[in-house]
């Protein structure tokens, strides 16, 4: 990579422009920019409901699985030998995006940069044998779904941008998934020689194949180059047994778990994973969807990244007949232009069952739920991954330290009218979340604050629980009647709210003998 050295410094520019000044580009399509913005599935819990189809242009005269670019214009200068585009993040370019550009050049459009970025450039070149710089600027990128455009596949997109626990953003650059970089059967990539560029240009150094052995022509990945010394630079793992274990039968063998287990080995490594089936739909989709659910996804969220593989649609070829010929939806409709679309078949790729099945499954949350998938396997099989690696793979991915235990303890005897104060702890005492949610089962026994100070209300007993981190624990309180208090009120004065009770201890509409307790208080009156 070349290095510049330029006569004048372009952080005294870059302080010059106000940041209204500075251009915005929206790096997500027209469409899938709506799609992602218009609504949220999480306040739309009905499950049968799918919105993408609305969305879907099979006319339109762009790829809507690809991103928008970042446009930059100049002005040609006569007589440039050549002429290259320095891209970086930093003021004074360390570790520019180089890109080539025609000698007339005063144009060129960007793909592939990372959404919420403040980027600056140059433009460069050659003239009279020496370095000149023809322009220069900055500009922002808006929007958070990262697409990438990658000549010869579709489908591909980082698993970054969107919102994990805690309300942190899953990392780009670390994890990307999409369609097949070699064709089924054949030596040939699928990829173009742009296409590859792209892919090794946002740092993918590892490749998971979940294709069956017959559609994989070679163990070596479409992204390698050999070293010196003839050693690939880019990882390779195929997991075929994924064509069995996909969404709804995420659970019926352990690919997903091997797969999961490669994906956090080779991050430790250093190395980004791109994993892949065919077209980045079913098997990719799965793993997407325990991914990201271990990461903290909502479930709405999880909804639409698995629709969004519907606006690959127009480039596969599947089935070309069908106006849909490859969407993915969240609702029960079945695998829309499968060539078997019998009963048996249509949920075993669909969201909605997959859901249904989670929510029958302890667990407060489908992350807890899918980090113990992880963490016990799948019975028959013996592949785990240890606490301390799923922990490190959730904290690498989303800055966050799940909460692993939960204690409550606080007096559980009380008399009516008494309070008392629970005391929570958790482990790691250095989780990322701190805030506990309280409450009672039965508030007519017990309340509870979110200060978590306990009020016994009525005789009885009643169970109160501490939740954090979608971790819970409960305490059992009995409360008891406080010292009995003779009354010579009416029965028919007393509250219409007070409890009454017989000298036998039975409730009653009221009784000219025997307690009632109101405001807390419990008590007795005799005949006189």
């Amino acid at each position: 990579m070349r290095k510049i050295n330029f006569l004048f410094a372009l952080t005294l520019l870059a302080g010059s422009v106000s940041s209204q000044d500075i251009p915005k580009y929206c790096l997500e399509n027209d469409t899938v920019n709506h799609y992602l913005n218009d609504f949220s599935y999480d306040t739309i819990p009905d499950l049968n409901v799918s919105y993408i189809l609305n969305y879907l242009d099979t006319t339109c005269s762009f790829r809507q699985d690809w991103p928008k670019p970042v446009e930059l214009k100049w002005t040609a200068q006569s007589g440039i030998d050549s002429q290259w585009i320095e891209v970086s993040e930093s003021d004074q370019f360390t570790e520019p995006m180089t890109f080539q550009v025609s000698k007339e050049a005063s144009a060129y459009e960007i793909y592939n940069l990372i959404p919420g970025k403040h980027y600056y450039y140059r433009i460069a070149g050659t003239k009279d044998g020496a370095d000149t710089q023809i322009g220069n600027g900055q500009f922002e990128t808006t929007g958070f779904l990262r697409m990438l455009r990658a000549d010869g596949t579709l489908n591909v997109r980082d698993m970054g941008g969107w919102t994990g626990l805690g309300g942190h953003k899953i990392a780009y650059g670390k994890l990307f998934r999409g369609a097949r970089l070699k064709y089924d059967g054949k030596s040939t990539n699928a990829l173009t020689d742009e296409g590859i560029a792209a892919m090794r240009d946002a740092g993918i150094r590892a490749e998971l194949d979940l294709r069956s052995n017959s559609n994989v022509p070679s163990s070596v990945s479409a992204l390698a180059v050999q070293d010196g010394n003839g050693k690939y630079d880019v990882d390779f793992k195929l997991v075929s047994s994924s064509v069995n274990a996909r969404m709804l039968n995420y659970d019926k063998n352990d690919a997903n778990i091997i797969e999961l287990k490669w994906i956090i080995s080779e991050l430790k490594a250093g190395k980004p994973v791109y994993y892949h089936c065919s077209m980045g739909a079913d098997r990719t989709g799965t793993l997407g969807f325990l991914i990201g659910a271990l990461l903290g996804m909502s479930e709405g969220d999880l909804a639409k990244d698995y629709e969004i593989t519907t606006f690959c649609s127009k480039y596969t070829g599947e089935n070309p007949t069908s106006p849909t010929p490859f969407a993915r939806l969240r609702n029960y409709t079945g695998k829309m232009g499968s060539v078997d679309n019998n009963a048996s078949t249509k949920q075993e790729y669909m969201f909605a069952p997959l859901i249904d099945k989670l929510n029958k499954l302890s667990g407060n949350t489908i992350q807890r739920k899918i980090y113990d998938f992880f963490k016990k396997g799948v019975e028959g099989y013996s592949t785990k991954i240890s606490e301390a690696d799923l922990d490190w793979f959730i904290d690498y991915m989303v800055g966050y330290k799940m909460v692993k235990k939960v204690t409550l303890k606080g007096t559980q005897s009380l008399k009516v009218g008494e309070q008392t104060k629970l005391v929570p702890g958790h482990t790691p005492v250095d989780a990322t979340d701190t805030t506990y949610v309280f409450k009672s089962n039965n508030k007519d026994v017990v309340t509870v604050d979110q200060n978590g100070v306990v009020t016994a209300v009525a005789p009885g007993f009643a169970y109160v629980i501490a939740t954090i981190d979608g971790l819970s624990k409960s305490l059992k309180i009995t409360v008891t009647a406080d010292e009995t208090q003779v009354i010579d009120t009416p029965a028919d004065e007393e509250p219409a709210y007070a409890k009454k009770f017989n000298m036998a201890g039975q409730e009653t509409d009221g009784a000219a003998q025997g307690m009632f307790i109101m405001d807390g208080k419990t008590y007795l009156r005799i005949e006189n």
